[in-house]
């Protein structure tokens, strides 16, 4: 008989702590959301840890909810006082186990290190794709360094079968527990239009999400649908540049409209006849889900190692980057609209096979696992998932080549703060952990 809860913890409810940065507009937000749900519905009692308070929270937290703000980290200062309030709050609230999903804080060993020394147990969740970090464009981001840390932690929560194996390959604990994805509201009815709807939602990042290239597949394909529209959900630092291109093709402004961030995606769903997803990485795209749930096909970039990216008729791929043929793969489906209804039927076939994964019962046998020092090694012999994770490595290694040239070339200016930037990064890439260790914490 497995054992439960109460058999290796000596108490019937346990108490979950959620690491997470603050709640403001964004996929990851959403998904932590939804999964103080889970935990509560299996009997978790959940403490959110977050680094800014309530008021800069776009998402409403859910009532009862225990939460305790540990501040920022742009000093040494902060960053121990963050440790001292996390250290607080597990001897004050009984924390079980710490559940980071900050996985690309520079204070994760540190802060992976702080939660075993009270007894506590760690889980990173890995809200990404395991290959994704040989592509990170910050200089100063040291992988070695990080995934000494997920070593450390109990258990990594992986998003795919894909990163499960990747992750064990270098000696992860890690455990696939996709994210919870969320139906339809009640009464949601897709909306009959008689032009032709493009969607785009996530965060305006020209190095991740990639927004211009929605607009620019948009404007291939209206030289076949001149009336063919673009809705543009989110925000971001690209926001600026996508208005600029805008600006430079005055036939495409009347064409898209920038809504910015919405809490309630499914409306504009509703009338979409297509998501266009032009990530270069993910882990576990909320979005694509929200489409699938809504019965919104999707043509978007090759993720090999994205589960949710490789759902045959629901999800028309092509190659990164590729605009052109993206572009053809929305006009197919426009012109055939017998076509366009099998995928959409597809779509939400897909969905159904996703929501019916036990979230709850997954999470419960990961607790007690780790609570009980189990790492049941999950033997793979499907061939088909080696190739995905060994392809998506040298995707990114070439993702990453491509940021290193860039910052090369940036080294040609007469600027010595760039040049400096360049010899670290070059030092950290050629030598990982070399580099001394900085004394300031960046932010994640």
């Amino acid at each position: 008989m497995e054992p439960d809860v109460k058999d290796v913890c000596g108490k019937a409810i346990l108490t979950i702590g959620l690491v997470v940065n603050a709640f403001r507009m964004g996929g990851l937000e959403r998904i932590v959301l939804t999964l103080v749900d889970v935990l509560s519905r299996i009997g978790a009692r959940i403490v959110l840890l977050t680094a800014y308070s309530a008021e800069n929270d776009f998402y409403q937290v859910p009532g009862g909810v225990e939460r305790i703000c540990l501040g920022t980290w742009s000093n040494v200062e902060q960053a121990e006082r963050r440790r001292a309030l996390m250290k607080e709050a597990i001897e004050k609230y009984k924390i079980d186990v710490i559940v980071f999903h900050s996985y690309f804080s520079r204070l994760l060993p540190e802060e992976i290190a702080l939660v075993h020394s009270t007894g506590c147990k760690a889980v990173v969740h890995c809200h990404s794709a395991g290959t994704n970090f040989f592509a990170r464009k910050e200089v100063n981001f040291d992988v070695k360094t990080q995934f000494a840390a997920f070593r450390e932690a109990d258990a990594l929560i992986a998003m795919s079968r894909v990163d499960e194996v990747f992750f064990r390959a270098l000696g992860i604990r890690a455990r696939y527990i996709p994210n919870p994805v969320r139906d339809v509201p009640p009464g949601f009815c897709r909306r009959s239009h008689s032009g032709y709807s493009l969607i785009w939602i996530g965060r305006f990042d020209s190095f991740v999400k990639r927004p211009l290239d929605a607009v620019r597949i948009l404007g291939i394909v209206r030289k076949r649908f001149p009336d063919a529209t673009l809705t543009m959900l989110g925000d971001g630092p690209a926001e600026a540049e996508v208005r600029d291109f805008l600006k430079q093709n005055p036939s495409l402004r009347g064409a898209v409209q920038m809504s910015g961030s919405v809490k309630d995606v499914w409306q504009e769903l509703a009338g979409a006849d297509l998501l266009l997803f032009t990530s270069a990485m993910e882990g576990f795209p909320g979005v694509v889900a929200e489409a699938y749930a809504a019965g919104v096909p999707v043509v978007g970039y090759r993720l090999d190692s994205v589960e949710l990216c490789n759902v045959e008729n629901a999800y028309s791929a092509v190659e990164q980057e590729d605009i052109e043929s993206a572009a053809a793969a929305v006009v197919s489906f426009l012109e055939n609209p017998d076509s366009l209804r099998c995928a959409s039927q597809a779509a939400r076939e897909a969905y159904v096979r996703f929501a019916a994964f036990d979230q709850g019962r997954a999470y419960r046998e990961l607790f007690v696992d780790v609570l009980s020092g189990r790492d049941e090694t999950r033997e793979c012999k499907d061939v088909r998932l080696f190739t995905a994770a060994i392809n998506s490595f040298f995707v990114h290694a070439c993702e990453g080549r491509r940021l290193y040239r860039n910052l090369l070339r940036e080294s040609r200016r007469p600027r010595r703060s760039v040049l400096s930037r360049v010899k670290t990064f070059l030092k950290r890439v050629l030598c990982p952990g070399s580099a001394p260790t900085r004394r300031k914490c960046d932010h994640a």
